[in-house]
């Protein structure tokens, strides 16, 4: 799929999408091209090869184009740093960055959506929208909204949680619960907050880890309404359960430390104690509708979470003694 190459006389952008690819040569034209067709037009697209074995990298050099597509190659070292690096790369004229994988879609509004929502709400760290899973062919899997992911979210408040309305900000004492943002590329984040939240980590669920800390900070907007199509790669990280099962023990233990201050330390040992309730819950829906297998491996879940939930306690315990 050729795109047309926009008009080059424009102003000088205010985003930076920035695209890190490895192996992504069956799908990173569309994804480029889902850029360009964006309806907002004061954009840079910044490409990191990172490494590839495949045609990723001379793919990528047919697809620059001054003033629009930056390419940038270096040696594999993962998602995280790519994405610091094309964080590094963007002119000084821009103030926000989306972090878009290289495999999936942006719709042709998301741009300007999210840009908007950023100006209505100047105290937030960044503005993001839903997703629709999409399959390999950037097919929907999904149609409605309520069923895409992070639709419903709760939010602690004292030793309770609530349920938040669907256009109300995401803030820390929702995201400590269980991350409600599947991919980077739905959310659009003020550059000076990533300054003072600090670079990508690589771990595992380094999305999640990310979006703790800039929300320590400030509230993430949510416009209620789609902006991207997250392809299911089968091999992806996204789809990757070992990768991803690692992720919850490092990140709940990293928030019993700074950066995040003794009240959101309170606030993370309340959430999760109520994650493990709803890893149960789960469990518990999963059984009632004749999913027994998938009921028990939730249950199995919701054991080693609280398992884990005794251990962090029973260790920050033994430290004020």
């Amino acid at each position: 799929m050729r795109h047309h190459s926009p008009t080059m006389s424009r102003p000088s952008p205010d985003i930076a999408v920035v695209i890190p690819a490895w192996n992504a040569a069956p799908f990173l034209e569309a994804t480029v091209a889902s850029v360009l067709r964006q309806t907002y037009r004061e954009f840079e697209i910044i490409i990191v090869d990172d490494g590839s074995t495949d045609i990723t990298g001379p793919l990528a050099d047919s697809l620059a184009m001054p003033g629009w597509v930056k390419v940038i190659h270096q040696a594999n070292a993962g998602l995280s740093e790519a994405r610091n690096a094309g964080a590094a790369a963007v002119r000084e004229s821009v103030e926000f960055l989306l972090f878009l994988d290289a495999d999936d879609l942006l719709e042709p509004g998301a741009l300007g959506l999210l840009r908007e929502c950023l100006s209505q709400n100047p105290g937030v760290v960044g503005a993001y929208g839903l997703p629709l899973g999409a399959d390999a062919r950037g097919r929907p899997r999904v149609t409605r909204m309520r069923d895409t992911f992070g639709w419903e979210r709760l939010e602690i408040v004292g030793w309770r949680v609530r349920r938040l309305a669907v256009d109300a900000p995401t803030t820390f004492p929702c995201m400590a619960i269980w991350p409600c943002i599947q991919t980077a590329g739905q959310v659009l984040l003020r550059r000076t907050a990533m300054v003072d939240a600090g670079a990508w980590k690589t771990m595992p669920g380094e999305d999640w880890e990310m979006w703790l800390r800039l929300t320590a900070l400030a509230p993430l907007a949510r416009a209620p309404k789609v902006v991207l199509l997250k392809r299911n790669i089968p091999g992806s990280l996204s789809t990757n359960g070992k990768w991803l099962a690692q992720a919850e023990p490092m990140i709940r233990r990293s928030l019993m430390r700074p950066p995040y201050t003794p009240s959101q330390q309170r606030i993370a040992r309340v959430a999760h104690a109520h994650s493990c309730l709803i890893k149960a819950s789960w469990a518990a829906g999963e059984v009632r509708r004749g999913r027994v297998g998938s009921g028990l491996r939730n249950a199995r879940r919701a054991g080693l979470s609280a398992a884990r939930f005794v251990a962090i306690e029973a260790a920050r315990v033994a430290a004020e003694l």
